[in-house]
């Protein structure tokens, strides 16, 4: 059985995902917001906003806050140009493979149904053997396919 704070991620996912506005940085810049700055967005106006890695710092920092550990991954994407773009996406550390069979039935058959259906489930296995659940904004549900294998950096939150 997944503990109280996995099953509080995955909701935490749920509610940020879907109120989630992509907005890009400004061309050139690469700006960094903190956790409580999107919060305070969402308080003026019910909405929370940001690019790539405004997404992963909000995440990791609600997730952290409950008590979960969370990383926070650099990659880089090759798009269909064949150009490269830098990507921040976060992972949650949700226990070892044997945890991973009860996340799978928790995602697929009871709070991401829609979202997952007919999806595999992406993670992330470290040395220890520990499973880190994708918690990227591309899918709509937690464990969603990878944008890049490319593990640039790894930043323990």
């Amino acid at each position: 059985m997944p503990s109280l704070k996995v099953n509080q991620a995955l909701s935490i996912f749920k509610e940020v995902r879907n109120r989630w506005n992509y907005v890009y940085d400004p061309h050139g810049e690469d700006l960094y917001v903190k956790t409580s700055n999107t919060l305070k967005l969402l308080e003026q106006d019910g909405k929370l906003k940001g690019d790539c890695d405004d997404y992963s710092i909000t995440m990791a920092g609600l997730i952290k806050a409950i008590g979960c550990e969370v990383q926070l991954v650099r990659t880089i994407i090759t798009n269909p140009d064949s150009t490269l773009t830098g990507h921040l996406y976060p992972e949650v550390k949700i226990g070892k493979k044997k945890d991973l069979e009860t996340i799978a039935y928790l995602i697929k058959n009871e709070l991401f149904v829609e979202e997952s259906k007919n999806k595999p489930l992406y993670f992330y296995q470290d040395k220890e053997g520990f499973i880190w659940l994708n918690f990227d904004y591309f899918d709509k549900y937690p464990g969603g396919k990878y944008p890049s294998d490319v593990r640039v950096s790894v930043l323990k939150v």
